[in-house]
């Protein structure tokens, strides 16, 4: 089980813009529950259906594996 303090995941929304880098807009987050199953907390629910999940910055700066979509923008 992981730090229960962090989530598992982080969820984005993408929205495409013409002649300009994609937004991402963070809408939730992903826990893990101690049986090892997990819940997807949403803040916002995204009007295109898409939903991204990446791991947190900490733990993808630890060594872990990143998606191969590009990295969200910093707010």
């Amino acid at each position: 089980m992981t730090d229960p303090r962090r989530p598992l995941f982080e969820a984005f929304t993408i929205k495409d813009q013409t002649n300009r880098p994609a937004k991402w807009t963070k809408i939730g987050a992903v826990w893990e529950n101690r049986d090892g199953s997990a819940n997807l907390e949403l803040d916002a629910m995204p009007l295109n259906s898409r939903i991204v999940l990446r791991k947190p910055k900490e733990q993808a700066a630890a060594g872990d594996t990143a998606p191969s979509d590009e990295p969200p923008a910093t707010e």
